[in-house]
């Protein structure tokens, strides 16, 4: 007897068809970038401090490796991934380094890649075998759903100095302090002094005050705050 090779209809309901046996969806359109984000709030952040950055695409992505988002107009300077396999957000983490001081004014491009990179990894169409590349275009710099319209993030790794400082002298009363040589030196009970930082950014913190052999307990300053 010759076998009948004649395959099930898909248009009928009854027949014992694949497309009624398995639930097999075929896309081969790949995905892309729709827009970046940050969880992180405006504002300055300095050398130590982490920025994540999400990148969105338009469906469900599985990666590989650690690619990465180029930071900065300095070579060197990289968001890795971090998180977000088989999902449609992937997350990428920024490192501060020391080196690294600019304005973001798009955290992605820097003038130096308009795309991600792969650094030797891959990112696709989240599948059961993902084999179609997804398209890796960043949102064009400086335009709507990119990170530096979006955001308004700053980078400032300039160590802080003080710049000038002044006395105010008046005062109401001595103290006598002995110091290493069993001396006594009197001193002002208290004195206004007035402290200006190298950076802007610089709004609040700690320190205090050495001369010679006698310091001042440390002292805290927020010029944010309400006086």
């Amino acid at each position: 007897n010759k076998a009948d090779y004649t395959l099930p209809s898909p248009l009928d309901p009854l027949a014992e068809n694949l497309a009624k046996n398995a639930n097999i969806v075929v896309d081969t359109s790949p995905p892309h970038i729709l827009s970046m984000s940050s969880s992180h709030l405006d504002g300055v952040y300095g050398v130590g401090e982490s920025i994540f950055i999400d990148v969105h695409f338009n469906r469900a992505v599985a990666v590989q490796g650690f690619p990465r988002i180029s930071i900065g107009t300095q070579d060197g300077c990289h968001a890795y991934y971090k998180s977000g396999n088989t999902t449609a957000v992937l997350r990428f983490e920024y490192k501060v380094q020391s080196k690294d001081s600019f304005a973001m004014s798009d955290l992605s491009h820097s003038g130096r890649t308009t795309s991600l990179d792969l650094n030797g990894g891959w990112i696709r169409l989240h599948s059961q075998n993902p084999t179609t590349e997804a398209n890796l275009a960043l949102p064009v710099s400086g335009r709507p759903l990119s990170l530096g319209f979006e955001k308004d993030i700053v980078i400032d790794t300039v160590v802080p100095s003080v710049v000038s400082a002044s006395v105010d002298k008046k005062s109401t009363g001595l103290s006598s302090v002995r110091n290493a040589d069993t001396k006594t030196s009197y001193l002002p009970t208290y004195q206004t002094i007035d402290v200006v930082a190298s950076s802007r950014n610089v709004t609040d913190g700690r320190f205090r005050i050495v001369y010679n052999d006698l310091q001042t307990s440390c002292i805290d300053f927020d010029a944010t705050a309400s006086t």
